[in-house]
Protein backbone atom coordinates (compact mmCIF):
# COMPACT_ATOMS: atom_id res chain seq x y z
CA UNK A 1 0.00 0.00 0.00
CA UNK A 2 3.12 2.63 0.84
CA UNK A 3 4.08 1.80 -2.64
CA UNK A 4 1.34 2.51 -4.51
CA UNK A 5 0.78 5.54 -2.21
CA UNK A 6 4.64 6.64 -3.78
CA UNK A 7 3.58 5.55 -6.86
CA UNK A 8 0.63 8.31 -6.61
CA UNK A 9 2.82 10.97 -5.09
CA UNK A 10 5.23 10.74 -7.40
CA UNK A 11 2.74 10.62 -10.39
CA UNK A 12 0.90 13.67 -9.44
CA UNK A 13 4.06 15.79 -9.06
CA UNK A 14 5.13 14.88 -12.21
CA UNK A 15 1.60 16.11 -13.72
CA UNK A 16 1.87 19.46 -12.02
CA UNK A 17 5.73 20.23 -12.88
CA UNK A 18 4.58 19.81 -16.79
CA UNK A 19 1.73 21.92 -15.68
CA UNK A 20 3.95 24.35 -14.65
CA UNK A 21 6.28 24.23 -17.12
CA UNK A 22 3.37 24.35 -19.63
CA UNK A 23 2.11 27.81 -17.50
CA UNK A 24 5.17 29.42 -17.67
CA UNK A 25 6.39 29.17 -21.10
CA UNK A 26 2.73 30.31 -21.94
CA UNK A 27 3.52 32.99 -19.54
CA UNK A 28 6.74 33.79 -21.56
CA UNK A 29 5.43 33.70 -24.74
CA UNK A 30 2.38 36.14 -23.77
CA UNK A 31 4.85 38.19 -22.11
CA UNK A 32 7.00 38.72 -25.03
CA UNK A 33 4.21 39.41 -27.24
CA UNK A 34 3.12 42.55 -24.86
CA UNK A 35 6.65 43.79 -24.92
CA UNK A 36 6.49 43.54 -28.78
CA UNK A 37 2.83 45.39 -28.55
CA UNK A 38 4.14 47.72 -26.36
CA UNK A 39 7.37 48.52 -28.66
CA UNK A 40 5.22 49.00 -31.67
CA UNK A 41 3.15 51.45 -30.22
CA UNK A 42 6.11 53.57 -29.19
CA UNK A 43 7.46 53.45 -32.47
CA UNK A 44 4.33 54.09 -34.07
CA UNK A 45 4.11 57.15 -31.25
CA UNK A 46 7.41 58.45 -33.02
CA UNK A 47 6.21 58.58 -36.45
CA UNK A 48 7.64 55.53 -37.35
CA UNK A 49 5.49 53.65 -40.48
CA UNK A 50 3.85 50.92 -39.84
CA UNK A 51 6.08 48.54 -42.35
CA UNK A 52 8.98 50.05 -40.65
CA UNK A 53 7.34 49.16 -36.82
CA UNK A 54 6.10 45.50 -38.71
CA UNK A 55 9.92 45.26 -40.12
CA UNK A 56 11.58 46.19 -36.53
CA UNK A 57 8.95 44.05 -34.61
CA UNK A 58 8.38 41.19 -36.44
CA UNK A 59 4.55 41.60 -35.69
CA UNK A 60 2.11 41.22 -38.92
CA UNK A 61 0.98 44.10 -40.23
CA UNK A 62 -2.05 44.00 -39.74
CA UNK A 63 -1.34 43.68 -35.55
CA UNK A 64 0.93 46.71 -35.75
CA UNK A 65 -2.23 48.43 -38.09
CA UNK A 66 -4.13 47.42 -35.43
CA UNK A 67 -2.26 49.12 -32.28
CA UNK A 68 -1.63 52.32 -34.75
CA UNK A 69 -6.18 52.37 -34.89
CA UNK A 70 -5.87 52.11 -30.68
CA UNK A 71 -3.53 54.95 -30.70
CA UNK A 72 -5.51 57.05 -32.92
CA UNK A 73 -8.84 55.89 -31.43
CA UNK A 74 -6.88 57.04 -27.64
CA UNK A 75 -6.22 60.36 -28.87
CA UNK A 76 -9.44 61.44 -30.13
Amino acid sequence: MEEEMNTMCNLSLNISEEALNRGLAQGRAEGRLEGLNETAARLLSMGLSVEDVSKGTSLPLETVEEIKKQIIDKNK
